[in-house]
């Protein structure tokens, strides 16, 4: 599964989208803009066709002769996700799948120190495995199962350079080992790149 991200920092943005290869808006990042204490909202969008219908027989019409009263009509239902309540000076929460906990609660951290952070965040999937964000290079973001051979997950492609092509979309890449758990990757992903944007900021500011 592919989903193209509206930015490489969805929370610059006060709504950042996931869209499918289609076009369609798959989820919204809400991120209203405050001093501090800023509150991040995901909602899932869910696209459903209504069959077009006569009386109890369902009526195909081909979409060269469809009138425009023929076509199925799209409707859009919206279910919020979660919430992450982000702060600086004490640990950031998470609120998703009816319990309220705090980064610390839901992650681990492990692996090296590359800008005063460390390199990987292992988190428990709703299915009760082990999972690994590793940050890699300086953007790419990479999901895997916490087993011996690292089963891949997910992997975030950063925008491209637009030096001597069109700038190439920042896209998320689901395998289909983790398509179960959609809601919960998308959310440990915008926490987890959000924190290392977060540190490197000061990182940079400390040079």
């Amino acid at each position: 599964m592919l989903l193209l991200l509206s930015s490489d920092s969805l929370l610059s943005e006060h709504v950042g989208t996931f869209k499918s290869e289609e076009g369609q808006v798959v989820y919204d990042v809400v991120s209203p803009w405050k001093l501090k204490g800023k509150t991040t909202t995901i909602y899932r969008h869910q696209h459903v066709n209504d069959t077009v219908t006569q009386g109890s027989t369902y009526r195909r019409v081909s979409m060269e002769k469809a009138r425009p009263q023929d076509m199925p009509s799209i409707k859009e239902e919206s279910t919020k996700v979660a919430e992450i309540e982000f702060h600086t000076y004490r640990p950031s929460r998470i609120r998703f799948g009816g319990q309220d906990l705090s980064e610390h609660e839901i992650f681990a951290s492990r692996g090296r120190i590359v800008d005063h952070i460390r390199t990987e965040r292992v988190f428990h999937g709703t299915d009760g495995k082990e999972y690994v964000w590793t940050m890699q290079e300086r953007t790419k973001l990479s999901l895997s199962l916490n087993n011996d051979d690292r089963t891949p997950i997910a992997i975030f492609h950063p925008r491209g350079p637009g030096i001597l092509r069109a700038e190439s979309q920042p896209v998320f890449e689901v395998y289909p080992e983790g398509e179960h758990m959609l809601d919960l990757i998308l959310v440990t992903f915008i926490f987890v790149q959000s924190l290392r944007k977060e540190h490197r900021t000061r990182a940079t500011a400390l040079i």
